[in-house]
């Protein structure tokens, strides 16, 4: 994730039209940064010393200083260790807040359920979901792992029962046949887990659980999975203290 592009997605609701205009300037003269003082900068950017200041405060910044320091480290391509804490730490922020809601329902749906099914839709998210078996195995609790799509026909007619879709972009055009005959079936209830945006998983779900996507890909494409992981070990706190 750029630098810049970080803070627009953050922040977004805190900045205003004439803010998004200056970041954009900085953005766009990025390498003029290190090199000059706030009078300077703020001249070039056709606004005022503390129109600035206040934008960088806005940006989580102490002071223009510190907000050139990042800067520089950034144009030189250094190892950013507080940019990437700061990523970590506003995606479990937003997926916090992007659970707060049903979190507390799906976890009472669960410990209700007579039959629990869990199906993660690739590698990584069957990784994470072995974890999230076993801890709740602990506590009397079992998942049935659906493996392949072909086994959702035999869940259809089986009542009292809960599936739960752990996804990545919550698309379910692999599955759509299968998660269709489900829902007309209405035996189970789904709940999906995805990354926060519309999706055709969130749509047909009873409850969907999302995670923040800040952050998510890095230019090799790595999925950092930390906010589902986050997700699912809150999932866990609630059922246990439900």
């Amino acid at each position: 994730m750029d630098f810049f592009d970080f803070f627009k997605i953050k922040y977004n609701d805190k900045l205003n039209s004439s803010d998004k205009e200056i970041l954009k300037y900085l953005e766009n003269n990025v390498n003029a940064i290190p090199n000059s003082t706030l009078s300077q900068m703020s001249e070039l950017a056709f606004t005022s010393n503390s129109t600035l200041y206040r934008l960088i405060r806005k940006l989580g910044f102490d002071s223009y200083n510190n907000f050139k320091f990042e800067i520089k480290k950034y144009l030189n391509l250094e190892c950013d260790d507080s940019l990437f804490y700061k990523i970590v730490n506003s995606s479990i922020t937003e997926t916090e807040q992007l659970i707060n809601k049903d979190i507390e329902k799906v976890a009472e749906l669960i410990l209700n359920a007579e039959r629990l099914y869990i199906y993660p839709t690739g590698w990584k998210q069957t990784k994470i979901t072995e974890n999230f078996i076993v801890d709740l195995q602990s506590y009397s609790l079992k998942f049935q792992v659906i493996r392949d799509i072909n086994e959702f026909s035999n869940i259809k007619n089986i009542k009292k029962s809960l599936l739960m879709i752990i996804s990545y972009s919550g698309d379910t055009f692999k599955y759509a046949k299968e998660i269709e005959d489900l829902i007309l079936n209405r035996n189970i209830i789904i709940i999906g887990i995805s990354i926060n945006r519309e999706n055709e998983l969130k749509n047909i779900s009873d409850y969907c659980l999302q995670y923040s996507s800040i952050g998510l890909e890095d230019e090799s494409g790595h999925w950092n999975t930390l906010s589902l992981e986050y997700l699912l070990e809150r999932l866990i706190n609630k059922i246990l203290h439900n």
